[in-house]
């Protein structure tokens, strides 16, 4: 009890980078994975969560338009943790 995982996929696909549909970049599909624990400490509710973007760590062009062309993030991990204090 508590414990919670999630997954996900995110496609982008091809698109143009220039007004007149000159060039273009490549889509790509991003992973993500995370896990997740509720549970009372001391009586107060505390959640932690652990996420991971980009689990393949893809290479890939994000973002593209009027002639230019952004890097996407590599592979990230996010920590928090929550305690309600009531």
């Amino acid at each position: 009890p508590g414990l919670s995982m999630n997954v996900g996929a995110y496609h982008t696909g091809e698109r143009f980078i220039t007004p007149l549909n000159q060039a273009e970049i490549p889509g790509y599909t991003i992973f993500t994975a995370g896990l997740g624990y509720k549970a009372k400490v001391g009586g107060y509710p505390v959640s932690l969560q652990a996420n991971v973007g980009n689990l393949s760590n893809e290479r890939y062009w994000e973002a593209g338009g009027a002639g230019y062309i952004a890097v996407g993030a590599p592979r990230t991990i996010s920590l928090t943790a929550k305690v309600e204090l009531k």
